[in-house]
């Protein structure tokens, strides 16, 4: 058990912010110094995240992102348009009963 306290965004204990912000802002400002759009390192950073969390994944597996984890790669490499997509479940990824 951790003795850090819950986060207070995504109230998981450790935060995954927590865990894996170190490696994300890393590798994403690497790719800042090295000219890269914004845009596409905001992408990279979720798709980054995703991959340290939860590994490779099928392509009909989604997980949306914490509140924290989703908030700090915002701050640190906003889309200069604002133009955010947010999480999005694919229908044909939906079984009907």
């Amino acid at each position: 058990m951790t003795d850090c306290p819950p986060c207070d965004f995504c109230c998981q204990q450790p935060c995954d912010w927590e865990i894996f912000g170190d490696q994300i802002v890393e590798e994403c400002d690497e790719m800042v110094e090295n000219g890269i759009p914004k845009n596409e390192i905001h992408f990279h950073a979720y798709k980054l995240y995703t991959h340290l969390k939860h590994g490779v994944l099928q392509s009909y597996d989604h997980h949306e992102l914490p509140v924290c984890v989703r908030g700090e790669i915002m701050d640190r490499y906003p889309d200069l348009n604002h133009k955010y997509v947010g999480f999005l479940l694919d229908l044909h990824d939906v079984t009907e009963d």
